[in-house]
C-alpha cells in the first residue's frame, strides 16, 4: 500500500506514515480547495528526480501523483550547471529535488533492538552502525524504519538502509555547486519516503505551507470533536438546569411540608381544647350537682376544680354521708378522702378533705 508522510511536529527524525485511506482522504480534502490554495498546499509542486551515472546525470520531472516520470535530459558532470536553467523560474520552497542512488550502493537489513532505545533511536543506530554494517557512522548515510514493537520481550523491530558516504558525497557536492542541492537522498528499492540525508541536512518545509497543511488537517478533527462534544455539553447544561429546577421544587415542597406540619400541630391543639371542653361538664353543672348533693349540715370552706379533678375541704356533721352521696352521683368517680377525718370537739363536726374525678360528659 502506498503511504504518505505528513509534516512533523517534533516527532523525531523518522516521519510516521499513514496508509492509503488516509492518503485518499487527504487528497480529496485538498481537492475541495480553490486551485491557488491547493497549489500552495501541494507537497510536490515541482519534484525533480536525479539519477547519477558513469557519464553524468539524468533528470526527470515527477508528476504530483508520482504515477509517471517525464525525462528532462541527460547532463554530463561538466555541464550540470545547465540543468539549473530547467528549474530557474521555480521558487526554492516549491522545488523538491531527489537524488536516487543506484541499487548496488544500498545496503538494507532488518534488526531488533531493546524498546527502551526508541526515544534516541537515530543516535543509538549511529553508535551501533559499525557493528551492524561495514561502515561507521562517519562513513555512511543511513535511515531507518520501525517495523513493529513486541511488548512481550520489549523488542523493537527495525529496517535500516545504508549507503557509503564516500560514493554519495561527491554527487551531493556537485549538485549543490550546480544549484540543485537535493532535499532527499532516495535509496532505490527501499520503503517509500526513505531519506538518507541526516535530519539536520534536510531543508525545512515552508512555514506557511506547513502551518496551512496542519490547519487543514486539524479542521476536520476539530469539527469531529465539536460534533461529539457539543451534544454532551448541551445535555450537561440541560441536566444542570433541570437539577436547579428540581432543587427549587424540593425547597418549595419542604417549605410546604413544614407549613403543613405546623398547621397540623395547631389543628391538633385546637381540637384537643375543643374535645376537652366538649367532654368536660360545664362548671355550672358541677356546682349545681354539688349543691344538690351536699347536706345542710355541711360547710364547704374550699372548692377546687382543675382539669377534671375536684377537691372539697370543709366541715360536716357526718362526712361519710357526703362521701356516699358523691359516690352515688353519675357525675363523679374515684371519690375518696385525701386525708383522715379530724374531729372538731367544740362544734361536734368533722373536718374533711375529699377528692373526686369529674366524669366526662356523655355524647349526645
Amino acid at each position: 500500500m502506498r503511504s504518505l508522510s505528513l509534516p512533523k511536529l517534533g516527532l523525531g527524525s523518522q516521519a510516521e506514515t499513514l496508509t492509503e485511506p488516509v492518503y485518499a482522504w487527504w487528497n480529496s480534502l485538498r481537492g475541495c480547495l480553490p486551485p491557488a490554495l491547493r497549489r500552495l498546499l501541494s507537497e510536490d509542486l515541482c519534484h525533480i528526480r536525479i539519477e547519477p551515472g558513469a557519464g553524468g546525470y539524468r533528470l526527470f520531472r515527477e508528476t504530483e501523483t508520482e504515477a509517471q516520470s517525464v525525462p528532462l535530459g541527460e547532463f554530463p558532470a561538466e555541464t550540470l550547471g545547465d540543468a539549473r536553467r530547467l528549474v530557474s523560474g521555480i521558487k526554492a520552497d516549491r522545488l523538491t529535488i531527489t537524488l536516487t542512488l543506484p541499487r548496488e550502493l544500498v545496503l538494507e537489513r532488518d534488526l531488533s533492538l531493546p524498546a527502551g532505545v526508541e526515544e534516541n533511536l537515530r543516535q543509538v543506530l549511529g553508535f551501533e552502525l559499525d557493528r551492524l554494517t561495514p561502515f561507521g557512522a562517519d562513513q555512511a548515510y543511513y535511515d531507518y524504519r520501525v517495523l513493529g514493537r513486541r511488548a512481550a520481550n520489549q523488542k523493537l523491530d527495525l529496517r535500516i538502509v545504508v549507503a557509503p558516504r564516500g560514493r554519495v558525497e561527491p554527487w551531493l557536492t556537485a549538485l549543490s555547486e550546480a544549484g540543485l542541492a537535493p532535499a532527499v537522498v532516495d535509496p532505490a528499492g527501499a520503503w517509500p519516503r526513505a531519506n538518507l540525508l541526516p535530519p539536520e541536512a534536510r531543508p525545512r518545509q515552508g512555514w506557511l505551507r506547513s502551518k496551512l497543511n496542519w490547519l487543514l488537517m486539524l479542521l476536520p478533527l476539530t469539527l469531529l470533536v465539536g460534533i461529539l462534544v457539543l451534544p454532551i455539553w448541551y445535555k450537561r447544561g440541560l441536566v444542570e438546569q433541570l437539577d436547579q429546577e428540581l432543587r427549587q421544587v424540593r425547597r418549595s415542597a419542604n417549605e410546604t411540608l413544614s407549613l403543613r406540619e405546623k398547621l397540623d400541630k395547631n389543628t391538633q391543639s385546637a381540637l384537643y381544647v375543643v374535645n376537652k371542653r366538649s367532654s368536660t361538664p360545664p362548671v355550672v353543672d358541677v356546682l349545681q350537682e354539688l349543691t344538690a348533693l351536699i347536706p345542710d349540715d355541711t360547710w364547704v370552706q374550699q372548692l377546687e376544680l382543675r382539669q377534671g379533678q375536684l377537691q372539697i375541704r370543709g366541715e360536716s356533721a357526718l362526712a361519710t354521708v357526703l362521701l356516699e352521696r358523691l359516690e352515688d352521683s353519675a357525675m363523679f368517680s374515684k371519690v375518696g378522702f385525701r386525708s383522715p377525718l379530724v374531729q372538731v370537739p367544740a362544734k361536734t363536726m368533722e373536718r374533711f378533705h375529699i377528692a373526686a374525678e369529674v366524669a366526662p360528659r356523655a355524647e349526645p
